[in-house]
């Protein structure tokens, strides 16, 4: 048994590809396949089902399930699955899934270790390699996801447990919405397919940064008077914005320094490939335009198309003010992080060449009223 520091530390060698499996998915429609009984209940409900069976197909296990911790409690309850027992079973002390809520990290089970209290893992006994992430929400450890694989050969890679915690955190967003409109959920069904493609990407972009960006996006699109359906819309561009870089190699990624010419074709291209992705998913059609423009520039020098001022659509013009806010205020590699104040400033500079100058003053007004709370 091993304890993963850090949320992805190598663990064993990497399992056979995913790809498959997201291909069978994008093919039928988990909102078809499901009773209506599942139809029927709370986003949060719906959503955790869903998200148990992307962990089984993303990962290529054979079970995956949602684990709750309430008030008072150490141990979990079931409430989501995916080939495994029933909601409502109760993790006994000394499981797997208890460790992972003492601890708040995850944890990987492999084939040769000492495996004998991991006695709810399905009436067939106990597969051989076993993962665990926690669910956290403010701090709060709220329940753990997990997953289990029958063959005798899986490890899980550092890939494998960088998807879990990510979805663990999606868990931890579902379970802070117990109802959500109808015109909202219809949008929320299908968040979970295009997160699960963005969260491949591994560019080095923190969760904290990630969560910032989102954060600041819907609060100025509140400011800029968005409609409710429009801040649901932007809140998942802001989300999935670079699913599209999982095209783009690592060596020009991470490449700290200025990209040559095909390096830098390849980044320019990456919004009409998040777009072509999100696209292609049911209900994100807007999400999709949001993010294909969220690289145009005021002024008509961004990309890909050029355009200027009002012809780019206004979540697009918020969501690339706020994740430059967010990027010069983080600590990079090859620069210190500017303070809120120096960004704020920045920001003003290129209102009119870069940025949209009313979202930049709406922006600076959530940031300002944050430091005076």
């Amino acid at each position: 048994m091993e304890v993963v520091p850090g949320r992805g530390g190598e663990v064993g060698t990497p399992p056979p590809p995913i790809g498959a499996g997201w291909q069978r998915m994008n093919g039928s429609s988990l909102q078809d396949r499901a009773p209506a009984s599942l139809r029927d209940r709370t986003y949060r409900s719906h959503v955790l089902d869903r998200l148990a069976e992307y962990c089984c197909e993303l990962l290529g296990v054979d079970q995956s399930c949602v684990y709750v911790r309430e008030p008072g409690s150490h141990s979990g309850t079931l409430v989501a699955s995916c080939g495994l027992g029933e909601r409502g079973a109760e993790t006994p002390n000394g499981d797997l899934i208890d460790l992972v809520l003492a601890l708040g990290e995850p944890v990987v089970v492999t084939r040769g270790n000492d495996t004998a209290q991991l006695s709810t893992w399905g009436s067939t006994g106990v597969t051989d390699a076993h993962a665990a992430a926690p669910i956290m929400s403010d701090g709060v450890i709220r329940g753990a996801l997990s997953v289990s694989a029958g063959q005798p050969t899986h490890r899980f890679a550092p890939r494998d447990l960088r998807i879990l915690c990510e979805l663990a955190d999606f868990a931890a967003a579902a379970l802070d919405h117990e109802e959500v409109p109808a015109e909202l959920e219809r949008l929320a069904h299908t968040h979970v397919e295009a997160l699960a493609s963005s969260i491949a990407v591994g560019e080095g972009y923190t969760t904290r940064e990630a969560k910032r960006v989102v954060e600041l996006a819907v609060r100025v699109g509140e400011a800029c008077g968005l409609a409710p359906i429009q801040l649901l819309e932007l809140e998942f561009a802001a989300r999935v914005r670079d699913v599209g870089k999982i095209g783009i190699p690592d060596t020009v990624l991470r490449n700290p320094g200025p990209l040559d010419r095909d390096g830098w074709k390849l980044v320019r291209s990456h919004p009409v490939w998040s777009a072509e992705t999100l696209g292609h998913t049911p209900g994100l059609e807007a999400v999709a335009s949001v993010v294909q423009f969220h690289h145009e520039r005021w002024d008509g020098s961004g990309y890909p198309d050029g355009l200027e001022r009002d012809r780019i659509p206004l979540p697009s013009r918020i969501v690339l003010a706020c994740e430059a806010f967010v990027a010069m205020t983080a600590e990079r590699p090859y620069r210190p992080a500017l303070s809120g104040d120096r960004a704020l400033v920045e920001l003003r500079a290129c209102a009119g060449s870069q940025f949209d100058p009313d979202v930049v003053e709406a922006l600076i007004g959530v940031v300002e009223s944050e430091s005076s709370v």
